[in-house]
């Protein structure tokens, strides 16, 4: 196929350069007289429509001679009736025609007898000329037949070797022996960096491995447990297995780790990888200047931490190629058990925290959402900071639930704050606020829209406000502020807009007694 395929190149290269030689060469014995060309053939011209149909029959043969056929099929490797019969045909009419025109010649001569003996000599060995150029290509076609037979089956011989290896390694992860499956992941990558039309499935084997049910002993890793004082083996087999477990999230991430400042991909990064860990539970999940294009960690449970420094997602958000999007990441109702870093991380698809649980702190420092960003029900146990934020597109807060310290204002290592880019609202609707909310200089886009009460592009409608002792720890959009009443613990956030606050009040109204 390798050398079918070159054939093809070189063909029209290999017409242009014999044009451009006969052009050279009727540049170098001058431009014919044409006029005088055409009296000359004027007489003649069922014998030249003869030879252009010989030229053009001829060219057609050469065609199906030399390129290969699509098929390898017993058929269409075997010369048809008609294509050896085109050639015969070939063959007499470039001698009749040749001869004749020959004989033609000899008749002018001073000695016609000895003349006509030479023409027909001539003819004949030109049609044995045409015979032999045949010939020629039919040699060639053979040749090219046996180099493409010996290229497939080289492809064949190492498909078949490959599909053992990979055979081989996928069961020896199953052995119960911890370094016999570490040497089946090393033979999965090594497999994997070689054939490049194989990466994403060892990718998928991997990530099969790590969404395998983990022990609830071996998943606490509890040493001093009473199981494990007991019986010592077994604590030996939870270590090892976590040793697997852990060598399987390295070597996936090593070859997806390409860092911003390198301008050429490294050598052992593999490119358009889709990963696939729902449900996964992952230990010190590293991700640090990762690139994917689509990555799934519904209900992943990290643990010990999980850090997607400078990662990329790649892909297009929903709705802007077509009724859906491609590549993305999506943590749905995952739960990050320490923190949770995704400082300077880059979603260029749509990014979906949605019911996620965040039981430490978070950090989304410098991150750009270009896609849509949904943190939707989404529980913040701790702080949350999102300052040098940028939201390209739709930001969704709903019902999100923030316990500790939530800050889009500059903190840190950050001089600005966060900033919404998109036309539509900012939706924080339903959100609780138990501690601090700085919201200090963060620039919403979207412009005061009556039909969905968002003012300077926020909305806060139906969100709750817990008491707090320190209130500099509390800075809303501008625009809004809080109302609270004696009876319940909670407050609310209004527009400080008084008209806009008692539309928004009858609308709340109107809302509870239809649902009453």
């Amino acid at each position: 196929m390798v050398v079918a395929s070159r054939a093809k190149r070189a063909l029209v290269p290999g017409i242009g350069g014999l044009i451009a030689v006969a052009a050279a060469l009727s540049v170098i014995s001058g431009w014919p007289d044409w006029i005088a060309v055409g009296r000359a053939t004027r007489p003649h011209l069922p014998e030249v429509a003869l030879l252009i149909i010989a030229v053009v029959l001829l060219a057609i043969t050469v065609r199906r001679l030399i390129v290969p056929p699509k098929e390898k099929s017993p058929d269409t490797l075997n010369l048809s009736g008609w294509t050896v019969a085109a050639c015969g045909a070939i063959v007499i009419a470039v001698g009749w025609l040749t001869t004749s025109w020959l004989l033609t010649q000899a008749n002018q001569a001073k000695d016609p007898a000895a003349a006509r003996i030479e023409a027909i000599k001539t003819g004949l060995s030109i049609g044995a000329g045409t015979g032999g150029l045949f010939a020629l290509l039919l040699a060639v076609r053979r040749q090219w037949h046996q180099e493409i037979t010996a290229a497939d089956t080289n492809h064949d011989a190492t498909e078949k070797r490959i599909t053992e290896l990979y055979n081989n390694a996928v069961n020896q992860l199953g052995h119960e022996n911890a370094a016999v499956r570490l040497a089946a992941l090393y033979a999965l990558e090594r497999l994997a960096q070689a054939n490049q039309s194989h990466r994403q499935t060892v990718v998928d084997v991997i990530c099969a491995y790590l969404r395998m049910p983990v022990n609830e002993t071996e998943d606490k890793q509890d040493k001093n447990s009473a199981s494990t004082k007991e019986n010592p083996s077994e604590k030996v087999r939870i270590q090892q297995e976590s040793e697997v477990r852990n060598t399987a999230q390295r070597l996936l991430c090593k070859h997806l780790k390409w860092p911003h400042w390198n301008k050429i991909a490294p050598v052992d990064f593999w490119s358009n990888i889709d990963i696939d860990l729902t449900g996964a539970k992952l230990s010190h999940f590293n991700f640090e200047n990762c690139r994917a294009r689509q990555a799934l960690f519904n209900s992943t449970v990290f643990t010990r931490g999980a850090f997607f420094v400078r990662a990329t997602f790649e892909g297009e958000p929903w709705g802007r190629k077509g009724p859906s999007g491609t590549g993305g990441v999506r943590f749905i109702g995952a739960e990050f058990e320490e923190g949770a870093i995704f400082e300077d991380t880059m979603f260029l698809g749509d990014a979906t925290f949605s019911s996620a649980s965040f039981n430490k702190e978070a950090y989304f420092g410098g991150v750009h959402f270009y896609g849509k960003s949904d943190f939707d029900e989404a529980r913040f146990d701790q702080y949350c900071l999102f300052e040098g934020s940028e939201f390209h597109d739709t930001a969704s807060f709903k019902g999100t639930h923030f316990r500790g310290l939530v800050s889009f204002q500059p903190e840190g290592i950050y001089a600005e704050s966060a900033r919404f880019r998109d036309e539509i609202f900012t939706d924080f609707s339903g959100a609780t606020f138990d501690s601090g909310a700085l919201f200090g200089g963060v620039i919403f886009d979207a412009e005061d829209s009556e039909r969905n009460n968002s003012v300077n592009g926020v909305f806060f409608g139906g969100a709750k406000i817990s008491k707090i002792k320190d209130p500099n720890l509390r800075r809303w959009p501008d625009g809004w502020k809080e109302s609270r009443n004696d009876h319940d613990p909670y407050g609310t956030l209004i527009p400080t807009d008084a008209d806009r606050a008692s539309e928004l009040k009858k609308q709340k109204n109107f809302a509870w007694r239809h649902a009453q």
